[in-house]
């Protein structure tokens, strides 16, 4: 099966968009952050819309200052409910920080 590719580029707010319904399986990751502080990238497994700043996250990447970040799992990591993606400025699983627009270029790659 090949992975089906998922691309963002952020706006002004917590970016909050649903990657792929009823399981997924995250092949990869590329991750560019474009301003000069640290920036996450959330993932969320849910079967509703998740509150970023109220529901925890699955799994939380930081983006390092003015980098790109390249990730790969040979096996995959799970997600099985739909899987969601979110980006804030902080890293706290209640953080409500919109990032920028253009701040984050997020590719994910799922099965």
């Amino acid at each position: 099966m090949s992975a089906m590719k998922f691309r963002l580029v952020s706006q002004a707010t917590t970016n909050l968009n649903p990657v792929k319904q009823y399981g997924a399986n995250l092949k990869g990751a590329l991750l560019i952050n474009t301003n000069a502080a640290a920036r996450y990238v959330k993932l969320y497994e849910s079967t509703d819309a998740p509150t970023v700043g109220t529901t925890v996250p699955a799994l939380t990447i930081e983006v390092p200052a003015s980098s790109q970040v390249p990730l790969t799992w040979s096996d995959g990591i799970n997600f099985s409910k739909t899987m969601w993606v979110a980006t804030t400025a902080g890293v706290a699983d209640s953080d409500t920080t919109a990032v920028g627009a253009g701040d984050l270029y997020v590719q994910l790659f799922v099965e």
